[in-house]
């Protein structure tokens, strides 16, 4: 129980019955706060009207004020009331009853203040979420402006099929319109060459076949991965055997999983007699002329070889590759390559 007036506000003193009040601003700094609850203060005015006695008796002329200086007096020890003076007698339902704030902030019964504030504690996640963001971002745009440190070391990965996979091209002939036969008759006359040139004039001899090795058929994204260079000299046409081919020795995909890779190789004919750059596609063997343009729009996968390097964790440790079949001219044992030439409907 006490005897002193309850604050709203710092230093605020109780208004008048019916007077309006804002018991509480709400700022961006404190947040939201209600009234929930209220609790009964009670104010010395509250006895003001009772007279006790020293021994606990109403009505004996003793004001509310002689008590307080009793209370603050020397001899409060020896001060002789007793707390039944202040029983149901005094704190009747008229004065204990709950006075509350209605009609908006109108105060009913000013005796009675009481203020609960909450202060809402909020998490706000927004800025941990913001710095996740940033943080990935900053790593993607890192990634893309400083190339990933690669294991360059290559080791040799050989053929599956023994002893090697025949590598054929096929050139086109200008002077009947058509590519060279599987068997690969015209050979490298189809290109320029004459029959006493091969492999005698330096033009043959420092002419080569260049391999290239890419991630993907799609070329506008994809990456060139490695190359691999063949030597015409010594050769009767242009028929050679792919026995090995160097690949990376620590491949992420296969320190990381269990998966083969797919390459995708495409070739060129530098003709040191000409100067000429010739690519090859794989189209089928049995076509035999050049093919329009919509028709190869429509097979995309006769623009390169798909070939597989076997996981050496799949293939008991081995170090292989192998071709993909049914692709263009691809078979198990046999990749044949076609002058990439075209005609117009």
């Amino acid at each position: 129980m006490s005897f002193y007036s309850f604050k709203i506000r710092n230093n605020y003193k109780p208004p008048k019955s019916g007077t309006t009040v804002n018991p509480m601003l709400n700022t961006a700094h404190t947040g939201t706060q209600i009234f929930t609850e209220y609790q009964k203060m009670y104010l010395p005015s509250r006895y003001n009207d009772k007279n006790i006695n020293s021994t606990g008796g109403p009505n004996t002329g003793e004001s509310f004020e002689s008590l307080k200086q009793g209370f603050t007096s020397p001899t409060l020890k020896s001060f002789p009331i007793a707390m039944s003076a202040l029983t149901t007698t005094m704190l009747n339902d008229d004065y204990d009853r709950n006075y509350s704030i209605t009609s908006g902030n109108t105060i009913v019964q000013p005796k009675e203040l009481f203020k609960n504030i909450t202060i809402p504690i909020n998490n706000n996640f927004n800025q941990v979420g913001q710095e996740v963001e940033l943080d990935w971002w900053v790593k993607k745009q890192t990634k893309k402006v400083i190339n990933t440190v690669l294991d360059g070391e290559k080791v040799k990965y050989l053929s599956n099929v023994y002893p090697s996979i025949g590598l054929k091209f096929r050139f086109y002939d200008k002077s009947n319109g058509s590519f060279d036969d599987n068997s690969l008759t015209n050979g490298y006359i189809s290109c320029g060459f004459l029959q006493e040139e091969i492999n005698i004039k330096n033009s043959f001899k420092k002419s080569f076949f260049r391999l290239y090795f890419y991630d993907s058929d799609n070329i506008r994204s994809r990456n060139l991965l490695l190359t691999e260079d063949i030597d015409v000299f010594g050769s009767e046409k242009p028929e050679f055997n792919l026995s090995r081919i160097f690949w990376f020795k620590e491949d992420e995909l296969f320190r990381d999983t269990m998966d083969d890779r797919f390459i995708y190789m495409e070739a060129r004919f530098f003709n040191a007699k000409t100067g000429e750059v010739v690519r090859f596609i794989n189209i089928p063997s049995n076509i035999g002329t050049p093919l329009p343009i919509s028709t190869l729009s429509n097979n995309n996968s006769w623009r390169s070889s798909k070939m597989t390097i076997l996981n050496p964790k799949n293939n008991n440790g081995f170090y292989n590759f192998k071709t993909v079949p049914n692709i263009g001219a691809n078979t198990n044992t046999t990749i044949t390559l076609t002058q990439y030439t075209l005609k117009t409907q």
